[in-house]
């Protein structure tokens, strides 16, 4: 077997490791993605999700929020929402009457604390009487996981893995090539 030859088989076993053995690990969950959810109640459909997908204390969050309607009778125009944020049950932040125009909304919002926070979105009558308990047309609930620091994803280790694992392999064969090549000599004769 040549020096190229063996690398190339090394890479090749590698990332098929990474793709079949490891790659089912990371996606292999029984819960919806982690700040990326949709919930059904009545005619309205609401999928809420952030950016970034797992927020970090300190950085702005952007509050992704779309809905839609099964029911073709309900418009999409101008809905009145407030969004309250609370951590373990106490309201921390609470919007204005905010209009969901086109059924779709980013709420901006910069959290301070890590650990899981509740989203409440209330679909109002009207804007002019707030969130009034008889106002409250309908109301979502979504959790939000803050983390308090950068979580090194599944994918970008294993490639690093990878790369460092080639790089070495490398190195050796390099290092030692006059070895590999009296091996693949004697072995032609």
């Amino acid at each position: 077997m040549t020096i190229k030859a063996a690398l190339i088989n090394f890479i090749f076993v590698t990332i098929f490791y990474d793709l079949v053995i490891l790659g089912p690990l990371e996606i292999a969950q029984a819960d919806m993605q982690i700040n990326g959810l949709r919930q059904k109640i009545g005619e309205y459909e609401l999928q809420m999700s952030t950016t970034p997908l797992n927020p970090l204390i300190g950085g702005i969050t952007n509050i992704l929020i779309s809905i839609n309607v099964s029911n073709s009778d309900l418009l999409l125009t101008d809905i009145p929402v407030v969004l309250k944020i609370t951590k373990n049950n106490e309201e921390i932040s609470r919007s204005k009457p905010i209009f969901l125009t086109g059924g779709h909304l980013n709420y901006p919002y910069v959290f301070k604390s890590p650990g899981t926070y509740g989203l409440d979105i209330d679909f109002l009558k009207n804007s002019i009487e707030g969130d009034s308990p008889t106002n409250i047309l309908t109301s979502f609930e979504f959790p939000l996981q803050i983390s308090d620091s950068n979580q090194i994803p599944f994918v970008p280790l294993a490639i690093g893995v990878l790369v460092a694992g080639a790089g070495i392999a490398f190195l050796v064969i390099r290092k030692n090539y006059h070895i590999f090549h009296r091996l693949n000599k004697s072995g032609t004769k």
